[in-house]
């Protein structure tokens, strides 16, 4: 089940990002949010605990990534926290990532 959640989300946001014509630039800046996730564990811990308010779990997003990444990339990080999903972003990252090389003719070796 996790894997068509996350699969869904990422593809949610790899239409916007081809609408914007953005698909490089979200993949990433997605890939950086994720880095950013695995340099600090209790960061995504902390988004991903009940007790916390998704208040202060978007007000935290936005002081860490607002500038640093697309608003819409930003947005979409609030509302998988808002949707209780935020733990599943690496998993979303890699289905985004694996449709841009789908979408684009790459192969990993």
């Amino acid at each position: 089940m996790a894997d068509m959640v996350s699969e869904r989300y990422a593809l949610s946001l790899y239409e916007v990002a081809q609408d914007e014509k953005q698909e490089k630039l979200y993949l990433d800046q997605l890939t950086e949010v994720c880095a950013a996730f695995d340099s600090e564990p209790d960061f995504l811990k902390m988004l991903t605990t009940p007790s916390i308010a998704v208040e202060d779990k978007q007000k935290v997003l936005k002081t860490v990534f607002e500038g640093r990444i697309e608003p819409f990339l930003l947005n979409f990080l609030m509302l998988v926290t808002d949707k209780g999903r935020i733990g599943l972003i690496h998993e979303m990252c890699q289905a985004y990532k694996e449709q841009y090389y789908f979408e684009n003719g790459i192969v990993e070796v």
